[in-house]
């Protein structure tokens, strides 16, 4: 799907690319015809580009949730972390400093090519307010359980962020501004 997006994205610049150069060479040649199609073709490039990088967002997200779900045990090594850490401070709740150093603890003990995507996750998600709410709830109360708890609200949120970027509703948004402004230059063409 997101592949698809691309190509829409592409096929519609095309069309104005097209629509600008008819327009240019069907009336009287003006250097000021010129500059309008730089823009046609500048606003073409970066609504592509814009595409480019969302579906390389996606890829990473995808790519980052499947090692999440790969290193499950380890994960839950690390959220048990997170929650002896908890346990140990007078306040019960862990600051996002505290996160990273226990991050860091870990991390440097899986292979370097899922170091950065699963870091990536780590911080992505909003860590300090689930361990909070876990840590609140009284039925979970060893950190095996705590563990397991973090580790089902992570991967909601990370099923939920991947829904998200799947829905392609960027692509509405960049379509109406793309036309619009594309539409505005056609019209100062003419």
């Amino acid at each position: 799907k997101s592949v698809k997006n691309i190509i829409l994205l592409i096929v519609v610049n095309l069309v104005f690319l097209l629509a600008a150069i008819y327009l240019i060479f069907s009336g009287t040649f003006a250097y000021k015809k010129l500059f309008i199609l730089l823009f046609v073709v500048g606003i073409g490039v970066l609504f592509v580009f814009i595409a480019i990088k969302k579906v390389f967002d996606l890829l990473k997200l995808e790519y980052s949730f499947y090692l999440f779900n790969q290193f499950k045990t380890y994960i839950h090594k690390i959220f048990g972390a997170i929650f002896q850490k908890t346990a140990d401070t007078t306040e019960k709740i862990v600051s996002k400093k505290q996160l990273n150093d226990i991050f860091q603890r870990f991390i440097p003990k899986i292979p370097k090519a899922f170091q950065k995507p699963l870091l990536f996750i780590l911080s992505f998600t909003p860590m300090v307010g689930f361990v909070a709410d876990i840590y609140a709830t009284d039925n979970l109360n060893s950190h095996e359980r705590q563990s397991d708890a973090l580790y089902e609200k992570v991967k909601l949120y990370l099923e939920n962020s991947v829904k998200e970027e799947r829905s392609g509703y960027w692509l509405i948004w960049a379509l109406l501004i793309n036309g619009l402004l594309q539409g505005v230059l056609l019209y100062w063409l003419r």
